[in-house]
C-alpha cells in the first residue's frame, strides 16, 4: 500500500499548508475542496454545505472548530436515521474526546480523525460509487437508511469511540471504583459479528445476514480476549451497537457491517485475525473494513501528536482505479514509521481491483 518516495513539498503546497494554519484548520483545503464537489453520495449536499461553511473560516482554538463539525455531524446522523438518541451519543463521545484530551496530556485528539476519515471515504466512495455498491449491497443501498453511506458514517464516526471513554473510566477509577469491562448484550454482539465474517466469507450478501447465523468460534474468542483488555476497536464496536439497536434482536445488516469494520481496524487484533485466517480480507467482501483499514493507517494530519511535529495532507490524486493520498512530514524518521504502519496494514486486506496507496514528502520550509 506505501510508497517509498520521499520528494520536498512544493512552494505552492507550503503556501497551502501555512494557509491552513493560519486559518486554525485541521482538515485540509484538498479535502474541503474535493467533498464540495461531490456527485453520487446520498450525502453530498450536506457534505457541500460543510465545505461552504468550512472554507474560509477561521478558529481560534479546536473548541470553536469542533462546534462547526459536530453541527455537520448531527446534520448527517438526521438525514440518514432521523432520531436524536444516536445525535446525542455522537455528542457525548466528542465532548468525552475534548475531555481526555485535557486531562490526559499523552492523549492525541480524536474527534476531528473520524470526521476527517469520513469525509475522505466519502471522496473515494463517490469516485467508485458504482463498485462501492456492488461491494456492499446494491439491494441495501436503495434505502436511504440501510444504504452504503449510512453505514460508513457509522463506522467511520464510532470507530474510535472507545479510547475517549476508557481514558475518562481509567482516571476516574480511584475515585469512584472500578469499571466492569463488559457492555450491555456483549456477548450476544461479539456473537454477531464472528458470524456476519462467516456470511460474507460463504459469499452472501449482506442483507440476507440475520441473527441467526452461525458464528465462528476462533474469532469470537480472539473479540472475546481483546474486549476484556478493552481493545479500543473492539469496544468502539460494542458501544455504537448499544446505542442504535433498542436490542440485540433489531441489530440490522447495515449495523454489524459497520461494527465489524469497527471491530477490525484495530492494530492490536491484526496479528490474532492473520494466525486465524481471518486477515486478510478482500475489498469486494468487506469494503467498509477495507476503506476504515486504510485510510486509519494514513490519516494522521491535524492530529495532536506527543512530539510537535506537524503532519499535513498536500494532495489526493485518483488514476484509473487507484487513489494515492500524499502526506507531509518534517523529518523521515517519522515519515518511516508511518510507512512501516502502513505496509503492515496491507497485510490485512486485498484489493485487486482498486489500489489504495499512501506517498511521503518531507516538508520543505521556504523563506
Amino acid at each position: 500500500m506505501a510508497s517509498q518516495r520521499m520528494l520536498r513539498t512544493t512552494s505552492v503546497q507550503q503556501k497551502r499548508i501555512e494557509r491552513e494554519e493560519r486559518l486554525g484548520h485541521h482538515i485540509p483545503s484538498i479535502v474541503v475542496n474535493k467533498a464540495a464537489r461531490l456527485i453520487n453520495v446520498r450525502h453530498r449536499d450536506e457534505l457541500k454545505r460543510f465545505a461552504k461553511e468550512y472554507q474560509n473560516k477561521s478558529f481560534k482554538n479546536i473548541e470553536e472548530e469542533y462546534v462547526c463539525v459536530q453541527g455537520s455531524i448531527s446534520n448527517l446522523i438526521t438525514q440518514f436515521f432521523g432520531f436524536s438518541p444516536l445525535t446525542n451519543a455522537i455528542e457525548r463521545s466528542l465532548r468525552a474526546c475534548l475531555a481526555a484530551g485535557r486531562i490526559e496530556k499523552n492523549c492525541r485528539e480524536h474527534f476531528i480523525h473520524p470526521f476527517q476519515i469520513f469525509l475522505l471515504g466519502s471522496i473515494i466512495i463517490d469516485k467508485f460509487y458504482s463498485d462501492f455498491q456492488r461491494w456492499y449491497d446494491d439491494e441495501l443501498a436503495v434505502s436511504n437508511d440501510s444504504c452504503l453511506e449510512s453505514a460508513w458514517l457509522l463506522a467511520a464516526i464510532f470507530h474510535d469511540r472507545g479510547k475517549g471513554i476508557n481514558i475518562l473510566r481509567t482516571i476516574l477509577e480511584p475515585d469512584i471504583g472500578q469499571y466492569g469491562n463488559k457492555l450491555p448484550n456483549e456477548d450476544v454482539y461479539l456473537g454477531f459479528l464472528s458470524s456476519f465474517y462467516n456470511h460474507r466469507s460463504n459469499g452472501n450478501a449482506v442483507r440476507t445476514w440475520t441473527t441467526q447465523v452461525q458464528q465462528n468460534s476462533a474469532l469470537r474468542d480472539v473479540l472475546v480476549s481483546c474486549s476484556e483488555r478493552w481493545a479500543h476497536g473492539v469496544k468502539s464496536s460494542l458501544l455504537m451497537l448499544k446505542d442504535i439497536c433498542n436490542n440485540p434482536r433489531t441489530a440490522s445488516p447495515r449495523d454489524i457491517a459497520a461494527a465489524f469494520a469497527i471491530a477490525v481496524h484495530d492494530r492490536e487484533l491484526w496479528s490474532s485475525l492473520r494466525s486465524i485466517n481471518v486477515f486478510p480480507i478482500q475489498m469486494d467482501m468487506f469494503p467498509l473494513s477495507c476503506l476504515l483499514l486504510y485510510l486509519d493507517a494514513i490519516q494522521e494530519w491535524g492530529r495532536t501528536e506527543l512530539s510537535d511535529e506537524e503532519v499535513h495532507l498536500v494532495s489526493m490524486s485518483f488514476l484509473d482505479n487507484s487513489v494515492t493520498c500524499e502526506v507531509a512530514y518534517e523529518n523521515s524518521n517519522h515519515a518511516a514509521k508511518k510507512l512501516a504502519e502502513c505496509n503492515e496494514t496491507s497485510l490485512c486486506w486485498i484489493s485487486p481491483t482498486l489500489e489504495l496507496s499512501l506517498a511521503i514528502k518531507i516538508r520543505l520550509h521556504y523563506a
